[in-house]
């Protein structure tokens, strides 16, 4: 007798199986599309996800991004906390008549190494300025200070910096992706937690990060602005005590000024407010300072930039602490820079 090849008892073992792969498979697609539904639901309640090295700097890109739909800024102010806190755009705007658009676009903790690409990549392309202020003071200017570059670091490596300077590799794109069409992708973070999870099943919203709720529509930080000098913490911003004329943020200022011109915007060189115990904190107080004021001027001049010096206010009056003016400051501030600049006919 020839045998014969049975394969219906391998078929009856497998059918249930590809049978049982089959309902897995439709049962993790019910249960993700139940996620996704319900993290919609109560997406309102959860805090966007942070896509930059800071909350502040992810609510300017929202303005700039809005801004940027009506026309741009006509004049965007760039620099560290000193110019994030001092500059009041409205106030600068009304001085030169109401018919200048600014945006104040500084980051706190920024140096120039990180302010460079943040104006190339996020700043100009958004707001297309004609003019860019830069305010500088002497940390700028130097090499020195620990955890210097722990913020550009962060920004360098945050999502929304690399995708901005196309730095994203392949899996980042697509994380990218996944997070524009997902929200339980792009909430997976803050589901974790059950306290945040609770909190927006329950309609509460989530608790908004104090810096990021002090950017004003025109970009200026009042975070802390109303602190009296007597309450300051004394020492507790930019260390200069080994203050060095350095190379690296020098040359970054450099590369910006190029980057502008070259593309038809012209640049201003501020030099920033700061009390005299700031000054005095360097090695060699005063003289290092003008050590500082000295290497802006030359760069400037190289550089076909213009410089206004408001070093002068130092009055404790107009600070918050060493280096930080107030809102008094600000105001004083804001209107002594336009004074300044409206001869120069910048805005045309």
């Amino acid at each position: 007798m020839v045998p014969t090849l049975d394969t219906a008892p391998a078929l009856d073992r497998a059918t249930p199986w590809s049978r049982r792969l089959t309902v897995l498979v439709l049962v993790a697609l019910a249960v993700l599309l139940a996620a996704e539904l319900a993290t919609r639901a109560i997406e309102a309640h959860l805090e966007a996800p942070l896509e930059w090295q800071s909350y502040e700097t992810q609510t300017k890109v929202s303005q700039m991004d809005a801004l940027g739909k009506h026309g741009g800024a006509d004049i965007v102010f760039l620099g560290s906390s000193l110019m994030d806190t001092g500059l009041e755009p409205t106030i600068f705007d009304g001085q030169l008549g109401g018919h200048v658009v600014g945006y104040n676009a500084a980051l706190s903790s920024s140096i120039p190494r990180m302010t460079e690409p943040w104006a190339q990549y996020v700043v100009v392309p958004k707001l297309h300025p004609k003019v860019i202020v830069l305010g500088l003071d002497s940390y700028d200017f130097t090499d020195e200070g620990p955890g210097r570059t722990a913020f550009l670091d962060a920004f360098l490596a945050s999502p929304g910096a690399r995708h901005a300077m196309g730095r994203s590799d392949v899996l980042q794109r697509f994380d990218r992706w996944l997070d524009g069409h997902s929200a339980l992708w792009d909430h997976r973070f803050q589901l974790r937690d059950p306290e945040t999870l609770a909190d927006a099943v329950l309609g509460r919203r989530p608790v908004e990060d104090p810096e990021a709720a002090a950017v004003e529509p025109d970009g200026r930080q009042s975070f802390d602005q109303d602190l009296p000098f007597a309450n300051r913490v004394v020492g507790g911003d930019l260390p200069v005590g080994d203050w060095s004329l350095g190379t690296l943020d020098p040359a970054a200022v450099d590369r910006l000024i190029r980057f502008a011109r070259s593309r038809g915007i012209k640049v201003v060189l501020v030099d920033m407010p700061v009390t005299n115990d700031y000054v005095a904190r360097h090695p060699h107080g005063e003289a290092d300072y003008e050590t500082f004021i000295a290497a802006v001027q030359a760069l400037a001049t190289r550089d076909g930039a213009t410089v206004v010096d408001l070093d002068g206010l130092r009055d404790h009056s107009l600070f918050a602490d060493e280096v930080h003016l107030n809102k008094h400051g600000a105001q004083v501030f804001s209107t002594q820079l336009a004074a300044a600049l409206a001869p120069e006919h910048l805005i045309t």
